[in-house]
């Protein structure tokens, strides 16, 4: 079994790809349960789950909202010598962040239930230091 110790770098085998595609469905799910899906031990089951986390192939474990939310694309630009310091701050932002091409740097993906929360987020982003401008889309169906 080969695995870098390098964060992001880690090269899932055969068994890490079974227990991502379990916890993919449902991150709910124990560590016994996916060994008893799998055949696995529970040792066997949680260690590699620790090893996913440890070299950010697994970056956290979240929920899937129904549709009583809505969602909004925030397109980014920031200052190029700052791009680490932007992707750095952007990460404390609830969202999913996206490097592009095009006209825009970056693009983050958010779910909001209300626009209050909605232009919370994108005052937040606007206000970083490094960020030039910022441009909105809100999903409509």
């Amino acid at each position: 079994m080969e695995h870098s110790t390098d964060k992001g770098l880690s090269k899932p085998d055969d068994k890490d790809i079974q227990i991502l595609n379990i916890l993919k469905k449902n991150s709910r799910l124990t560590n016994t349960e996916i060994a008893r899906m799998l055949n696995f031990s529970e040792g066997t089951v949680r260690k590699r789950i620790n090893r996913l986390l440890e070299t950010g192939t697994i970056r956290r474990f979240t929920i899937e909202l129904g549709r009583s939310y809505n969602e909004a694309i925030i397109l980014i630009k920031y200052k190029h010598s700052e791009k680490l310091t932007v992707l750095s701050q952007l990460k404390e932002i609830p969202g999913s962040t996206y490097e592009i091409s095009g006209k825009n740097d970056l693009a983050m993906f958010v779910e909001f239930y209300n626009l209050e929360y909605l232009n919370d987020i994108v005052d937040r982003i606007s206000s970083l230091e490094n960020v030039m401008d910022t441009e909105t889309l809100i999903r409509l169906k």
